[in-house]
């Protein structure tokens, strides 16, 4: 799909393709008895790796790493309630890097693309856990002519009396790198507040192409936009934020302007096809 990028998608696909393990004793092919537990961390390192190498091979076709951030957060105990046991498991995505034409796409990862993050309302009914935030993480994805998409930020209150948390994720020291001078994501983050009146708390934030000093201004118009805050840089207007009002203003009328011709040419079509079918009678 990189080389050729209109070739379908078929079984035909992976028959030239052979995978090869490293030699046993390595952190990809462990010799037993090493210690082993979540595939999904080395696994989407590797991703990374090949992710990086794929794009200085072929530029412009590979998007950039993704944040290779994602995990899973799981919290066990006592129902204060039914007195029962329950044990809760949540899986949780950063972003993925940019594409070679656009922004990345935010809180969801290259991998573990075949689960949906749960629904606060089945969470809040099922376990005795409340999320009191739940949203994108600001300005967490790599900057760039393109951004990385951006990770997510989740916190619960733990309302059981006593719980066991198990956290498994990665990305808190060293965050995602960019690829052709963009700079890095931003780490990943975890706090864990056991003393609070209400119960404990648990905050965590999931943690382009280019230097970032060429990036569009449109781009940086529609990020702001998104995020909630002002289109200009310091949220008052001056000339960078006329100029990006101005570059927004242009590409709409550019847009306008395609509508326009894409709807004259389907009336033309048309016009011909009726004539033709009089012809024909």
């Amino acid at each position: 799909m990189i080389f050729i990028p209109a070739l379908p998608v078929n079984d035909g696909l992976s028959r030239p393709v052979r995978v090869s393990y490293p030699p046993e004793g390595s952190l990809l092919n462990p010799r037993f008895p090493a210690p082993v537990n979540m595939y999904v961390r080395p696994s989407q390192v590797t991703t990374s790796v090949i992710m990086r190498v794929l794009a200085q091979a072929v530029p412009g076709r590979v998007p950039a790493p993704g944040s290779a951030a994602g995990g899973s957060l799981s919290s066990a105990g006592r129902h204060p309630k039914s007195g029962r046991w329950y044990s809760q498991y949540e899986i949780l995505n950063g972003g993925t890097g940019a594409r070679p034409d656009g922004d990345g796409v935010s809180a969801m990862d290259e991998l573990v693309v075949n689960v949906m993050n749960t629904p606060v309302e089945a969470i809040e009914t099922e376990f005795p856990v409340r999320v009191e935030r739940y949203e994108l993480a600001g300005d967490s994805g790599g900057p760039g002519i393109f951004r990385g998409g951006l990770g997510v930020r989740r916190q619960w209150r733990i309302l059981a009396d006593e719980t066991s948390v198990n956290l498994r994720m990665d990305r808190f020291k060293f965050s995602s790198l960019g690829v052709f001078g963009a700079k890095p994501a931003r780490a990943s983050k975890a706090v864990l507040e056991p003393r609070r009146p209400h119960g404990a708390r648990v905050d965590l934030e999931s943690g382009g192409r280019a230097p970032p000093a060429r990036r569009s201004p449109v781009g940086g118009i529609r990020r702001r936009r998104r995020l909630g805050r002002s289109p200009s840089a310091r949220g008052r207007p001056g000339a960078r934020g006329r100029r990006a009002r101005l570059c927004l203003a242009r590409l709409r009328a550019r847009r306008l302007r395609g509508r326009a011709r894409r709807r004259s040419r389907r009336r033309r079509r048309r016009d011909r096809a009726a004539a033709g079918q009089k012809t024909a009678r």
